[in-house]
């Protein structure tokens, strides 16, 4: 199984091969809001929806918030 920190460097390569991985965290959160309403029917916005939440802090609980909004976007 994949640990958290390979995980968490898989979306950084990711996020960087877009230009992402720089971001700061309120670039960070204005993203994820852009993606929010695309995340249904949109694997790549899914995706990289989840990548952006890696980039935040651990433990922040901005983190907790988001992955709820996009389990409701989702379901």
């Amino acid at each position: 199984p994949e640990t958290e920190q390979i995980a968490a460097l898989k979306a950084r390569v990711r996020l960087a091969q877009r230009g992402e991985a720089a971001l700061s965290e309120d670039d960070v959160v204005a993203r994820l809001e852009e993606l929010l309403g695309r995340v249904k029917g949109d694997e790549a916005a899914r995706q990289e929806f989840v990548d952006l939440l890696r980039l935040l802090p651990e433990g922040d609980p901005r983190v907790a918030a988001y992955r709820r909004r996009l389990a409701s976007a989702l379901f």
